[in-house]
């Protein structure tokens, strides 16, 4: 609920409709250029416009009962003017972050609101008015700090990401940066001149001189370090600002915990977490929308639900935003299907909290839960009643089944948003649209998930299989990592091409080595011949060496494509080949074979392709989410559309869960099923329409 959009004689029903609602935190925007439009004139009060009267919500949110989380920017985003940065901070042009030419760098323009500029992050104007900005917002807010008030969370930016410029090239090229910030990362990274000369190919005399990239051309390995330290360093400066943030709030009694958004551009993400995990009590959150994809939900509330303890979306939207609200909504209404499959989806991606964004609505906004003077909106009962389920069930205590863990390589995400060129064309394919299709074809085998950073290894000993992308680079820690998880009885199946250089491109085989499996590139489309039948594949080379105790799987002609082995305790499979299978029945049953050599068995599933099964359980019980994954939107919104008959099964007792007889509770209607546990895991008949979704509480019946 956006405070300063919503008129306070309205705000009372509306915190009254949201305790009715079954929520114990409201969560708000508070953009900087509202409370201070001139520097140094602040209003937190109300004293000249009421819309400004931060100190009386957080005095009313106290009386009812209410947590509170803050989002004070300095980027607001949230389809307003500027996201929040007051006009006068570019007053000095050298505040503002530079593109590639020079110019200053402009944010994103964000549904009819103002895109404004981009400040750059770390230069020292902008953090002396950071300083002053968020002194003044500690003195005023630091009374409702968590335990004395109701502050106990404060969100650190929005998606910090240069104002969601992703292109390596669209900046930050301010002098300031380039001059010194970029050096200094620079002699860190690789410690002396000389070291750097060598890995470049150069001859500076000093880090000073060093000039970042402004656009991609490499014809080399070795020339592609550059761009990959300059994307690195981009990672740098987001998490070293946000860092300073979170000093200035600290340094000023604010003794909230913080929480960071990840931005999303396809499978790249900020900030970098294998970076800025190390911030001191710090959450990492991830932002859905309703337009976000199925598999694009389910795989960010999967990249933040392991390594931390609870996976927390901080924007949920509950509607949409549209520079016109009342025509958008009248050519694509928010319909009940919508909000149930992406708020399933993401409750099934193991996610424990969400924020529902724009519960209570506003301009530039539609279907919202809550209009803005209180009046119930389509989708409040359904977000109610699975409010009041959830808590009556614990569901903070159900626990996922996912033995399986797909590897992220931040060094390979950096070198796939460098495009289709270079020596590593082949990275957008094979950490890319490849990646996102195992995924689903994961999904469509009954296997739950997580999803990983093989830089943060702590938790990668806690799975049964690692499925890991290699390009032909990997650093020496991190294939020595593998090497051990492999030997220590971690399975693992390998696909891509193996490693024979390090992060710097200087020779590095030790994976090669530990396997005895040498790769030759050739990145193209073929006919591979495999155990389950024939099927064309996109290919990144073939197999040029095989160890003695390695057998061969697939081939095409005499060349190896994929073969399987030991190593100490674990079994591996590499493949040189993509392994999803993009809907080819010989490619998907290939996929399938792999996985009860690894001893794993799903739990879940459902013949129909388009349908997929999460269980999660406690002791007793248990939560089955069942997914319709039609991507026909129109046949979501057309309530006449008739129902299939799917088949469900779910094996309870390998979960756990004891009982003969089972009672199915859907949290969305009430309405229970009997069955009896047998029948369940032989398969289960539900009418199920495009876009359908539930989720079912089972327990003893």
């Amino acid at each position: 609920m956006h405070y300063f959009r919503v008129s306070k004689r309205y705000w009372s029903i509306c915190f009254e409709r949201i305790r009715k609602a079954g929520f114990r935190i409201i969560s708000t925007a508070v953009p900087w250029n509202l409370h201070e439009p001139r520097q140094g004139e602040f209003d937190f009060s109300g004293r000249s416009d009421p819309a400004k009267d931060l100190v009386v919500f957080l005095e009313l949110s106290r009386e009812f009962g209410f947590k509170i989380i803050l989002k004070p920017g300095p980027w607001i985003m949230a389809q307003w003017d500027n996201g929040g940065i007051p006009d006068f901070v570019f007053r000095h042009p050298e505040t503002a972050a530079k593109n590639k030419d020079g110019e200053p760098l402009a944010a994103k323009a964000d549904v009819g609101a103002i895109g404004g500029l981009t400040p750059s992050y770390l230069h020292t104007r902008f953090q002396i008015l950071l300083r002053h900005y968020f002194s003044v917002f500690s003195e005023v807010v630091k009374n409702y700090i968590y335990p004395r008030g109701p502050v106990f969370l404060i969100e650190i930016d929005h998606e910090p990401s240069f104002c969601h410029n992703f292109d390596p090239y669209s900046g930050d090229y301010n002098e300031y940066v380039v001059r010194s910030l970029f050096p200094k990362f620079l002699e860190v990274k690789h410690a002396s001149i000389e070291q750097l000369n060598k890995i470049y190919k150069t001859k500076y005399k000093d880090f000073a001189e060093v000039i970042p990239p402004r656009e991609f051309e490499a014809k080399d390995p070795a020339q592609v370090v550059p761009h990959l330290d300059w994307i690195a360093f981009r990672e740098h400066l987001v998490n070293r600002y946000a860092d300073s943030i979170a000093e200035l709030l600290s340094g000023a009694e604010m003794s909230a915990m913080f929480s960071r958004a990840c931005a999303w551009n396809g499978g790249y993400n900020f900030p970098d977490l294998a970076d800025a995990r190390t911030a001191e009590r710090t959450i990492f959150t991830t932002n859905i929308s309703l337009d976000s994809p199925l598999d694009k939900i389910m795989d960010r509330g999967r990249s933040i639900s392991d390594g931390q303890e609870m996976g927390f979306v901080s924007s949920f939207g509950v509607g949409r935003a549209s520079p016109n609200p009342d025509v958008s909504e009248k050519f694509r209404p928010i319909t009940e299907r919508e909000v149930k499959r992406q708020l399933t989806a993401a409750l099934a991606s193991g996610v424990k909290g969400m924020n529902f964004s724009m519960f209570v609505g506003r301009d530039r906004w539609y279907g919202a839960a809550l209009s803005e003077s209180g009046a119930i909106g389509p989708s409040y009962e359904i977000i109610r009643r699975v409010n009041f389920q959830l808590a009556k069930i614990e569901f903070e205590k159900m626990r996922h089944f996912a033995s399986i863990c797909l590897l992220r390589y931040r060094p390979y995400l950096r070198g796939m948003v460098l495009g289709r060129s270079g020596p590593f064309s082949y990275l957008p394919d094979l950490v890319g649209h490849g990646f996102e299709a195992i995924g689903r074809d994961l999904m469509r085998c009954g296997f739950d998930y997580r999803i990983w950073d093989l830089t943060v290894p702590e938790t990668l000993g806690n799975y049964k299989v690692l499925i890991v992308p290699l390009a032909e680079y990997m650093s020496a820690e991190a294939q020595t990592t593998l090497v051990e998880l492999l030997r220590g009885g971690v399975g693992m199946v390998f696909y891509g091409l193996m490693p024979r250089f390090d992060d710097n491109m200087e020779p590095c085989d030790i994976l090669a080595k530990a396997l005895g499996v040498r790769t030759t590139p050739d990145y193209r489309i073929c006919v591979l011949d495999t155990p389950a039948g024939p099927f064309v594949s996109q290919v990144y080379g073939n197999i040029r060496r095989l160890p003695t105790r390695a057998k061969a799987l697939v081939k095409s002609g005499a060349k190896i494509y994929g073969t399987v082995g030991k190593l100490g305790q674990g079994l591996w499979h590499m493949l040189t080949f993509d392994p999803a299978s993009s809907g080819d029945p010989s490619h998907g049953q290939f996929f399938s074979s792999l996985w009860p050599s690894h001893q794993l068995k799903p739990l879940v599933g459902s013949p129909d392709s388009a349908v997929s099964v999460v269980l999660h359980t406690s002791d007793k019980c248990g939560l089955l989410y069942i997914i319709e994954n039609s991507a026909h939107i129109a046949d979501w919104q057309d309530d006449s559309t008739d129902a299939r008959p799917v088949i469900v099964w779910a094996d309870l007792a390998a979960a756990g869960i004891k009982s003969k007889r089972l009672k199915m509770m859907d949290i969305y209607t009430e309405q229970e099923i009997k069955v009896a546990q047998a029948e369940l895991a032989a398969g289960l008949s539900l009418p199920i329409r495009p876009g359908d979704s539930h989720m079912f509480f089972v327990s003893k019946g």
